[in-house]
């Protein structure tokens, strides 16, 4: 016996349906398969270009958790405005998502999910917004995704996953009128972690490609701050925090069990803090890096196994 399709639609002029289209500001739901549930809603809705389009194929699926027991999509004021734009795709089975949008504002707003394989899990929240990107794209088996914006402005964020087991969490306070957080994964067992505080000019980037990397970003206030990790292989690890202004760095890592750490702090603001640039390449390979005060330079490079580095400048 096939279980019963569930769709919770709320919001000006719409009904409960399994498959929606409305004119103006519309909602458009697709489901095929067995147990897809969706919840939807969209507050006050002014005159302008909103959408919500949501497909899932398969069984299992659920925007919002099993039952529509969670908030899944939810756009809240919006403003007058263009191109309010929130997409879902999954196509598999026991894939989750959930997306908030608070005030959204004007000109365009996009929050894209897209899933395929199984136990897929993504959730997205935006509260203030005004333009930004957020995109999510997993494919494969349990990868785990989590995007947070608070106040934004351009900000972008694009997060992918593909293979087995990568989990994902980004998140940004104030943002900023430029790009934010990239993340590109693959393989099996990839952890990335980015936050960033004010973020103003803000561009972290993390590449991972293998087996079991870890990467994790911290930065706060930045202006014309950036962190690039780059690992490939297995078991590799990146590690940087940054506090102050205009700091940046670049951990670039190939091979099994390398660890890069770096710190820095000070800077006064736009192109005046510390920059650090660590490669290693190989096994079993370790630096670590911690710099303090105005415009210091390192860069670390190590070919071979077990290769240790220590810089401390202050």
């Amino acid at each position: 016996m096939k279980a019963p399709l569930s769709s919770i639609i709320i919001g000006v002029g719409l009904a409960c349906a399994c498959h929606v289209v409305a004119a103006g500001p519309s909602i458009t739901i697709t489901q095929q398969g067995n147990g897809n549930t969706t919840a939807a809603e969209q507050s006050d809705l002014p005159n302008g270009d909103t959408g919500v389009t949501i497909t899932q194929i398969g069984d299992n699926n659920h925007v919002g958790g099993p039952g529509a027991s969670g908030p899944g999509v939810i756009q809240r004021d919006l403003f007058q405005g263009y191109d309010w734009t929130l997409r879902i795709y999954q196509n598999g089975t026991n894939n989750n998502a959930s997306v908030v949008q608070d005030t959204v504002h004007e000109l365009s707003v996009e929050a894209s999910v897209e899933q395929t394989g199984s136990g897929n899990s993504a959730t997205v929240r935006q509260e203030n917004v005004n333009g930004p990107l957020i995109e999510v794209k997993q494919n494969g088996t349990g990868n785990r995704s989590d995007v947070k914006q608070v106040a934004v402005m351009d900000s972008s964020i694009w997060t992918t996953q593909n293979g087995i087991g990568n989990s994902a969490a980004v998140s940004e306070h104030n943002s900023g009128p430029f790009f934010g957080s990239r993340v590109v994964q693959n393989g099996e067992g990839n952890t990335a972690s980015v936050m960033a505080e004010q973020a103003s000019f803000c561009s972290p980037v993390i590449q991972q490609d293998g087996y079991r990397n870890d990467a994790r970003a911290s930065q706060t206030n930045i202006n014309e701050g950036a962190m690039l990790f780059q690992q490939q292989g297995s078991a590799n690890l990146a590690d940087g925090t940054q506090t102050g202004y205009g700091h940046t760095v670049s951990i670039d890592q190939n091979g099994i069990g390398n660890a890069a750490r770096t710190a820095q702090s000070g800077g006064v603001g736009i192109f005046t803090g510390n920059s650090a640039v660590i490669a290693q390449i190989g096994d079993a390979n370790s630096a670590t890096l911690r710099q303090q005060g105005d415009v210091y330079a390192a860069n670390l490079r190590q070919t071979g196994s077990g290769n240790w580095t220590s810089v401390y400048q202050h």
